[in-house]
């Protein structure tokens, strides 16, 4: 299993030293104050799992983790993209599926879409609704380094995460965009 981690802040509301989210945890933390928010860009996709599992990895191929500090409330969310039919980008902000360890992504139910489209998860948002600040450490994905090839190898229920090593700049600067409309 290989990590990454997010790479830039693309949106923060009453959050103190963003930036010391991003990368690996390093013991410098981010905090959302109470009402904030924190919008950041992983280095890579966050695959969606179409499979049924135990809610603990068992069904998550792609997952990830919150690394901070101290217990807090907080909301979290991925931007789902994906071509539709007519091959339109989509967007839609999806809750992520908590877990024992951390987070799965678990497609909308209405997305239509195959694996060849990378869609997935690559924006991550972190609210606090709370009355406390919420410090944060890292956001890491977690990648389980399957490499299919052809009609998902024999398997037509069954998918699996797709290698996804590089990082598109001008996706990045797309991303921004979206979010500021």
């Amino acid at each position: 299993m290989s990590k990454f981690y997010a790479l830039q802040v693309v949106n923060e509301t009453q959050v103190q030293s963003a930036e010391n989210s991003l990368g690996s945890p390093d013991g410098h933390f981010a905090d959302i104050l109470p009402g904030g928010r924190l919008v950041v860009f992983m280095e890579n996709i966050l695959f969606p799992s179409r499979m049924v599992g135990n809610g603990e990895t068992g069904g998550c191929l792609d997952a990830g983790a919150i690394v901070g500090k101290g217990e807090a409330d907080f909301g979290l969310e991925g931007r789902f993209t994906w071509q539709d039919a007519q091959g339109e980008e989509q967007h839609e902000w999806i809750p992520l599926a908590p877990t024992v360890t951390g987070f799965c992504v678990f497609p909308p139910p209405m997305a239509t879409y195959s694996l060849e489209d990378s869609a997935g998860v690559d924006i991550i948002r972190i609210t606090n609704p709370g009355t406390k600040s919420l410090s944060i450490d890292a956001v890491i994905g977690y990648r389980r380094d399957i490499l299919m090839t052809g009609s998902h190898l024999g398997h037509s229920y069954i998918t699996a995460s797709l290698i996804y090593s590089h990082i598109d700049r001008e996706k990045q600067r797309r991303a921004g965009e979206l979010l500021e409309r």
